[in-house]
Order: structure tokens, then sequence, then C-alpha cells
């Protein structure tokens, strides 16, 4: 088994194993303020309970690495007119119709 090491803090977990270095960064939804700022820049509406700032990144001794965050992912969504068809058709969650009827 490789040897690791595990830190937590308040808001992260970071586990070293060898030359990887993995960092989990948790923190509380994203306020009222930071939800309309957020929809404004991307052009869609966002769940109230949106966790914006949380992120995943993997980084190697040698400078190679990614990092998944909410607001990139969110920045790939196909929106405005004709969404479907960019996208070769749209997918929805079970709960989208009756979340946008209450938005």
């Amino acid at each position: 088994m490789p040897q690791f090491t595990l830190e937590e803090t308040r808001n992260a977990t970071i586990l070293t194993i060898g030359d990887w270095v993995i960092t989990s960064t948790k923190r509380a939804i994203l306020a009222n303020a930071e939800i309309e700022a957020w929809e404004k820049e991307l052009g869609l509406p966002l769940p109230e309970m949106t966790f914006g700032n949380n992120s995943l990144k993997l980084e190697h001794s040698s400078g190679t690495g990614l990092a998944f965050s909410a607001m990139e992912a969110l920045r790939a969504v196909a929106v405005g007119e004709g969404w479907e068809e960019r996208v070769g058709g749209g997918v929805l969650v079970s709960m989208a119709e009756t979340w946008s009827k209450g938005r």
C-alpha cells in the first residue's frame, strides 16, 4: 500500500499520495447575491442551493493537474435559443420541469 498523508482543515481535505496531491474543498452554498451574479454571467437560472465554491483538484509534482469547479462546469452548459439542437438534444433531470415552474 502506498504511503499517504491526510490533512483536514475547516473547508478542505488534502490527500497526498506519492507525487500526487488531491484537494477537495467544501464550502457553504452560494448566497443570494452570488447566485444572482452567477445567473447574470452564465445566462441561466441556478438552483437555490448551489454549492458553487466547492472544488476538486488533482496535482502532480511535475506540474500536471486537473481542477474541477462548479463555475467552469456551468460555463459549458448550452443556453439560449436553439440550445437543444446545438447539443444534439436536451437532457433534463427528473425534477427540471417542476423546478422551472417554480422559478
